[in-house]
């Protein structure tokens, strides 16, 4: 076997006597992972499973090493059964070298692309794993030790962590996402997650796909800058208010345009309340309009005149009472509750 040998020599000036380190390495990484491969394939089958070099010391910052067990497990089931079972282990078996055998398994059967969608992941320990972009949808982690984990950009969607211990865990930071050729006004997640709608200065409505960090479609029927995009907390439906004065609402998950709503200058925010069956709008005359969703009627305006103190002023956010029946704006110095139809037109 190609072996990489260094000898160094030292001398001490008390006793004068000389004496000599020899190292005796790998010439090359692939050589290295490939031997460690198959002492760990090794110790699995003399061992019933169990990895001893695996469960010695953490693999996790060697990437390359990692990366070459990976390979190996997508190909080799037994190994991937193997790693598997050294992560359940932990339920069990709560000493150090478990949790260390059970993190090294799970950050290289994540690097084998392995899913773990729908799985009892209940009261694991894989702190300090590196499980970043790993596919654990559905699964559960209810009592898991997921302390200083990697959990960058993992699809977790309808996962359970009641009781997860969540310490120093890392989330990261996804893609930028690029495409707007102008400066963005407004952002607003669908209620699932899956997706990001996004208004900008270039008069447009970008919907992302957050697992791809790609523009799906791209909605133009605007003609001025857009300033604000709302998803409806039902799932149903896409708003977006614009400087061209207008509120459009759009189907969630075809994106046709379903409606306009008109009004007299820039329209500057918008929410749905929580069944998605109305819509409020704020616009830059100070009014905020209520609107029933499937019919497009204008059921209230309320404007300055409405309260008893000056409102001619940037109402920076709203928002709508689960239940319909209340609107909240607020402003620089202060937040006002109002009924839906306190005035009609």
């Amino acid at each position: 076997m190609p072996l990489k040998i260094e000898t160094k020599y030292y001398s001490d000036s008390k006793t004068k006597k000389q004496s000599q380190e020899v190292k005796i390495g790998f010439i090359h990484d692939t050589i290295k992972n490939s031997y460690l491969l198959e002492a760990i394939k090794d110790e699995m089958k003399r061992n019933n499973g169990v990895s001893k070099i695996l469960a010695s010391k953490s693999i996790i910052v060697d990437t390359e090493l990692v990366k070459f067990i990976g390979n190996a497990a997508q190909y080799d089931a037994v190994l991937a059964e193997h790693l598997r079972r050294a992560i359940d282990l932990t339920k069990s078996d709560k000493s150090d070298c478990a949790a260390i055998y059970a993190a090294n398994s799970a950050t290289i059967l994540v690097a084998a692309y392995y899913s773990f969608a729908g799985q009892d992941l209940s009261h694991i320990n894989i702190r300090g794993a590196n499980i970043r972009g790993g596919y654990f949808s559905g699964a559960n982690f209810t009592g898991a030790d997921l302390s200083f984990t990697n959990l960058a950009n993992i699809q977790a969607d309808d996962a359970t962590l009641v009781k997860a211990n969540l310490r120093a865990v890392k989330f990261g930071i996804l893609p930028k996402l690029k495409g707007h050729t102008d400066y963005v006004s407004s952002v607003s997640f669908s209620v699932d997650g899956k997706y990001i709608a996004s208004g900008s200065v270039d008069n447009s409505v970008k919907i992302w796909k957050v697992e791809t960090s790609k523009c799906v479609s791209t909605l133009n029927s605007h003609t001025g800058t857009v300033n604000c995009v709302s998803y409806s907390p039902d799932g149903r439906y896409l708003a977006s208010g614009s400087e061209d004065q207008t509120v459009k609402i759009w189907d969630a998950k075809t994106f046709e345009c379903l409606t306009t709503l008109q009004h007299e200058v820039s329209v500057q925010n918008v929410s749905f309340s929580g069944d998605g069956k109305y819509l409020v709008s704020y616009s830059s005359d100070s009014k905020i309009r209520s609107w029933d969703v499937a019919t497009s009627k204008c059921l209230a305006a309320i404007s300055k005149d409405f309260v008893d103190f000056e409102f001619s002023c940037i109402v920076y956010s709203m928002a709508v009472s689960l239940d319909g029946k209340y609107s909240k704006s607020s402003s620089k110095s202060y937040i006002q509750f109002f009924p839906f139809e306190s005035t009609k037109f």
